[in-house]
């Protein structure tokens, strides 16, 4: 493997009108089962972004376990966490150890791509921290080993998922600084990946950081999508997804949940949710399983911990939030067995 190579509303999609598929080829992740030995019937996928640790609060550290103990209590399905960046609220050497630490408590496989709050500060130095170089995503992926490099795919019987990595660098245009930028390298990578997995016959869903379509619901004047949007969106426009699973905008589920999913020529696009602990003191994350033999997933929506200072929670927490569950039709119907 090499760098260049995881109110309630139906979206209503057909899977016909869901067109061509992702990735196999270079870069690609050869996971082998879910786990225990053979490949279960149901394999369950967590998707949390957005935990901004930071080593000099530790509540920040208690506030991360209380999602890793309501991961490994509560969902016993649970077989992958991704953590979609921003794992960190500043990417310094103290930082990362204290995640890497966290991480290994989780009782699934984690699997994650950089934020644009994971990169190192002054590496390159920069003397006002505020820009870094390409070295910071070396240095992710060095620490958490994620992949070999820090964009890649791997696939769960038919179903591939594609990790894209938020690039950044003192080259950047400052206006998309705080947004997410995709090289020409991986461009082309993820149009390989998808014709591929068009040709293989795959489900596929697209994680990032930043959304990879162009969106601003929380009327924020900075990008919060992927750059430059115009050449991804003509990858997306010949090779159509699944589903995109991202971060970065913070909202509370319940009160945005409208403005976090949307439908867009045949994709569901869906925001993550934040555990960070400073948002209101909620901590909210998505889930889904991949049952074998079922024509979609149903991507539902939870309450991990209340974690403000005072002692009583407003609302139940380590439990899926009712009336929130998004179902998506798949273009194949999954497979885990015989895959």
């Amino acid at each position: 493997d090499e760098r260049h190579g995881l109110e309630g509303r139906r979206v209503g999609i057909t899977r016909r009108e869901f067109a061509a598929r992702l990735s196999l080829g270079v870069g690609a992740l050869a996971l082998g089962a879910p786990g225990r030995g053979q490949e279960p019937e149901r394999c369950g996928i967590v998707v949390a972004a957005d935990v901004h640790l930071k080593p000099d609060e530790p509540r920040s550290g208690r506030s991360f376990m209380r999602f890793v103990e309501d991961v490994n209590d509560n969902l016993p399905d649970a077989r992958y966490v991704l953590l979609l960046g921003d794992l960190m609220d500043w990417g310094t050497d103290e930082s990362y150890a204290l995640m890497a630490e966290l991480q290994a408590e989780l009782r699934p496989r984690v699997l994650g791509v950089p934020g644009n709050h994971d990169f190192r500060p002054r590496l390159a130095g920069d003397e006002t921290g505020r820009r870094t170089d390409d070295h910071s995503m070396e240095y992710f992926v060095e620490r958490f080993a994620y992949a070999p490099g820090p964009y890649y795919s791997f696939a769960l019987g038919n179903t591939r998922f594609v990790m894209m990595a938020t690039e950044r660098c003192h080259s950047n245009p400052e206006e998309v600084s705080y947004g997410g930028w995709v090289s020409t390298e991986q461009r082309e990578w993820l149009d390989g990946q998808l014709s591929r997995a068009e040709s293989a016959g795959e489900n596929v869903i697209v994680c990032s950081h930043q959304g990879i379509f162009e969106r601003a619901w929380n009327t924020h004047t900075l990008p919060y999508c992927m750059n430059p949007p115009e050449p991804l969106a003509e990858v997306l426009e010949a090779h159509p997804i699944d589903v995109s699973l991202s971060g970065h905008v913070h909202g509370q589920l319940q009160e945005h949940h409208g403005e976090m999913v949307e439908e867009r020529d045949g994709t569901v696009w869906i925001n993550g949710g934040a555990l960070s602990h400073a948002r209101d003191g909620r901590m909210q994350c998505r889930y889904f399983e991949l049952v074998d033999g079922a024509p979609g997933i149903t991507i539902r929506s939870r309450d991990v911990a209340d974690v403000r200072s005072t002692p009583e929670a407003e609302h139940p927490v380590g439990c899926f939030i009712e009336g929130l569950d998004v179902d998506v039709p798949l273009r194949h119907g999954v497979r885990l067995t015989g895959a």
